[in-house]
């Protein structure tokens, strides 16, 4: 519980963007999820979350609002990185492609992370500083977030992986 920082009820605001990555060579679609108070005090988490095509499907923006507005959780900047066409390829462990050559790209992958969407982030959402930066997923897109984190620790502090798919 964290009493005394929300006092109000708090909404989400929801953005989708496109962004071009030259790395990736594609249209990159971003769901950012923000709540909607601007005056908090305190810095927000950042949480990046791979397969952001399925928000609604979890139902995040609705859990976050639940557990904003029971003081269960502090305010948390997600960027939902939509997967593109090429999933299976992109998704992984950076430079080990599995026995299918799934996960081929994914070193590329982790460049686009590290080298255009982290640094675009202000410009993006207005955001410049976290308290701590998350990166979750589920299924293969867990484990392409855990090892960016692993591999990234300087930039990330936590990970989330949900049924990872642990090769």
């Amino acid at each position: 519980m964290y009493p005394g920082w929300l006092d109000t009820e708090m909404t989400i605001t929801e953005q989708e963007i496109n962004i071009t990555s030259a790395l990736l060579e594609r249209e990159v679609t971003l769901t950012i999820l923000k709540p909607e108070d601007s005056d908090i005090a305190e810095p927000l988490n950042l949480l990046l979350l791979n397969d952001g095509q399925e928000l609604e499907n979890l139902g995040v923006k609705n859990t976050l609002e639940t557990l904003y507005n029971t003081n269960r959780l502090k305010p948390v900047l997600v960027v939902a990185i939509h997967a593109g066409d090429n999933r299976l390829d992109e998704y992984g462990i950076a430079g080990k492609p599995d026995f299918k050559g799934r996960g081929a790209k994914a070193d590329v992958y982790t460049q686009f992370i590290k080298e255009e969407l982290l640094p675009q982030l202000e410009q993006l959402t207005g955001f410049n500083e976290f308290d701590t930066t998350a990166f979750a997923g589920f299924s293969l897109g867990g484990l392409s977030a855990f090892d960016i984190v692993w591999n990234n620790p300087a930039l990330f502090n936590k990970t989330g992986v949900f049924s990872g798919s642990f090769w």
